[in-house]
C-alpha cells in the first residue's frame, strides 16, 4: 500500500461506516464480543515540523511509511476496538508516559526481580527509556544509582538475545500503537531497518511467559514489511470484518 492507496482505503472505510449509521463526526459506539466499544475518526493531519520534534524527543527515528500515515492523520484513537495508534502528540501527553512506564516496570520485573522503588519513574517515560536502552554502558556515568547499571547489564543481554520477537522492554522496538489496558502493542522493529528507512512492523500481547523464549508465536501475530501492509491489514479486520 502506498500513501495515495492508503488515503483512498481510509476514505473509503470512513464512507462505508457513516452509510451504515455507525459514525458520526464525533464517534461511532459499537458492540463487539458482547461489550461495547468507541471508535473514532481519524486525527487531522501532522506537520512535518510536529512529527521531526517528535522524533527528536524520543531519540528514534519512524519509518518513512508510518511518517506519511502522521503526515494523514496524526493518530488514530479506538481505531480498533480499544486499541489506539499514537500521534506525535500522545508521545508528551502523562497519560501515556505514565502507561509507557508502567509497563517497562512490570515486564522489568518479568525477565529479573528488580527492586526499581528507589529509581525516579521519569526514567521509563520512553523519551528517556530508548535513549537509556540504545546508550553504551560506559557513558552512564558513574553517579547514577547502582541498580541501574544491573539493569543496563539485563538489557544489554536482552538485546542480543531477542532479535525480533518478544522484545517486551523496547530494546529495539518503537511503539507506534497502545490498547488502553496495556494489553496490545503495535512497534516498528527497529532491528530490522532497511536502507529505505523503513522496518518490519509487529502485533504482539504482552503478559505472555513464552515470550522471553524469543519465538514467533501466538503472541506475536502478526509481522509485516512496513507500517502501509500492517494499517491495511488492520483496517481489514477492524472495519471491513475481512
Amino acid at each position: 500500500m502506498n500513501e495515495q492507496t492508503l488515503k483512498e482505503t481510509i476514505a473509503e472505510l470512513t464512507l462505508v461506516a457513516v452509510y451504515k449509521g455507525e459514525m458520526d463526526d464525533e464517534s461511532e459506539v459499537f458492540e463487539a464480543e458482547g461489550a461495547l466499544w468507541v471508535r473514532r475518526p481519524p486525527n487531522p493531519p501532522a506537520t512535518t515540523e510536529a512529527i521531526e520534534r517528535c522524533e527528536q524527543f524520543l531519540g528514534r527515528k519512524f519509518s518513512p511509511s508510518y511518517r506519511h500515515f502522521l503526515g494523514l492523520h496524526d493518530g488514530w484513537p479506538h481505531f480498533q476496538k480499544n486499541d489506539n495508534l499514537l500521534g506525535t502528540q500522545d508521545y508528551t501527553s502523562p497519560a501515556f508516559q505514565t502507561k509507557f512506564s508502567q509497563l517497562i516496570r512490570d515486564n522489568l520485573n518479568t525477565v529479573a526481580d528488580f527492586d526499581l522503588s528507589e529509581l525516579d519513574e521519569t526514567l521509563f517515560y520512553p523519551q528517556n527509556w530508548y535513549r537509556f536502552v540504545d546508550s553504551k554502558a560506559r557513558n552512564l556515568g558513574k553517579n547514577l544509582p547502582a541498580i541501574l547499571y544491573d539493569v543496563k547489564k539485563i538489557i544489554d543481554a536482552y538485546r542480543e538475545d531477542h532479535k525480533c520477537f518478544g522484545d517486551i522492554l523496547m530494546c529495539k522496538h518503537t511503539m507506534i500503537g497502545l490498547s488502553e489496558n496495556n494489553s496490545n502493542c503495535v512497534v516498528l522493529d527497529t532491528g530490522t531497518l532497511r536502507r529505505n528507512g523503513e522496518m518490519k512492523v509487529v502485533n504482539y500481547r504482552f503478559g505472555a511467559s513464552d515470550w522471553l523464549e524469543g519465538e514467533f508465536s501466538a503472541n506475536a501475530w502478526l509481522m509485516v514489511n512496513d507500517f502501509y501492509e500492517w494499517l491495511e491489514d488492520a483496517l481489514d479486520t477492524a472495519w471491513r470484518g475481512e
